[in-house]
Order: C-alpha cells, then sequence, then structure tokens
C-alpha cells in the first residue's frame, strides 16, 4: 500500500506518525501548505493535520490499522 500522510509544522500528532512510521517507502509525508496538500485537503475533506491517506484504496485510514498490519 501506499499512504500519503499530511503534516504542518507544529503538529503534535505529526510527530506521533512520524516516530511511529518513520522513513519507510511506502509512506510519504505531504505538507499542508503545498499545492498537493491542499488538493489532498479538498479531495478527502481532511480536517486535520496528521491524517493519513490510503492511496491506493482511497481512503482515510488510522495509524493503529497500519501498525497492526505491519505486525
Amino acid at each position: 500500500m501506499k499512504y500519503r500522510v499530511l503534516v504542518s509544522e507544529n503538529c503534535p500528532k505529526c510527530e506521533i506518525v512520524k516516530q511511529r512510521l518513520g522513513e519507510q517507502s511506502d509512506v510519504e509525508y505531504v505538507s499542508s501548505e503545498t499545492p498537493e496538500g491542499k488538493q489532498l485537503i479538498r479531495e478527502y475533506r481532511i480536517r486535520s493535520a496528521g491524517t493519513i491517506v490510503d492511496i491506493e484504496n482511497k481512503q482515510i485510514v488510522e495509524l493503529s490499522k497500519i501498525l497492526h498490519e505491519r505486525g
């Protein structure tokens, strides 16, 4: 799966997500200030930074689900 995580500066939730997921090849961090981030916000109706989007299945997912799948 491929995930995009919407991030912003000074976001405590974003830091937790980054710590748990790290720099893995299937995770892309996208700033909420970039055109790509703004498109993600519109497309998935994202309300807060730190939100994780499963790009393949076109849905928002919880961090716990990803961690469970990875064992």
